[in-house]
């Protein structure tokens, strides 16, 4: 039973329960007791289903390995990481593109001929299993080592 000490009025009163479980059913119902110490009757039933809503990290160690047909992305993954999120875009800090990576994956490779011969930036992003995005890296350019193609396509994530 926790003990709610008015803020600032007799209408304004909170308290904090900590050390629920993530996407589990509680049922809460409350009442007041005066200064008389006499109790209301509970309230109505309020139903709530606590879910994390603090981002990952963002993933660490950023980089890209360019071979003669292939460019691959790896990073350091963080702990409470359920996937990765890669932009792409031809202006800086504008993404029109993303690809998400396997679950648990630490790099996403393409061919090169996959995007667009131009300059291309690409940052990375982490996502917990509750839909919650870090900030995206420090953004990597790569120079005009692309051959056109409209439609990237993923070839792996490990």
């Amino acid at each position: 039973s926790n003990v709610c000490t008015p803020n600032s009025g007799i209408n304004n009163c909170q308290t904090i329960i900590s050390g629920l479980t993530n996407q589990v059913s509680y049922v809460f119902k409350v009442s007041v007791i005066s200064s008389l110490k006499t109790e209301s009757q509970l309230s109505n039933e309020k139903t709530v289903i606590p879910t994390d809503s603090i981002a990952p990290s963002e993933p660490t160690d950023f980089s890209t390995n360019l071979s003669t047909s292939t460019v691959k992305f790896v990073w350091t993954g963080v702990a409470d990481a359920s996937f990765y999120r890669l932009y792409h875009g031809t202006v800086y800090g504008q993404y029109g593109q993303s690809f998400d990576s396997a679950k648990g994956a630490t790099s996403i490779s393409f061919l090169r001929n996959q995007f667009p011969a131009a300059v291309n930036y690409f940052a990375l992003s982490s996502i917990d299993a509750y839909g919650n995005e870090s900030d995206k890296t420090s953004v990597i350019d790569v120079n005009g080592e692309f051959v056109p193609n409209p439609s990237p396509q993923l070839l792996s994530s490990f």
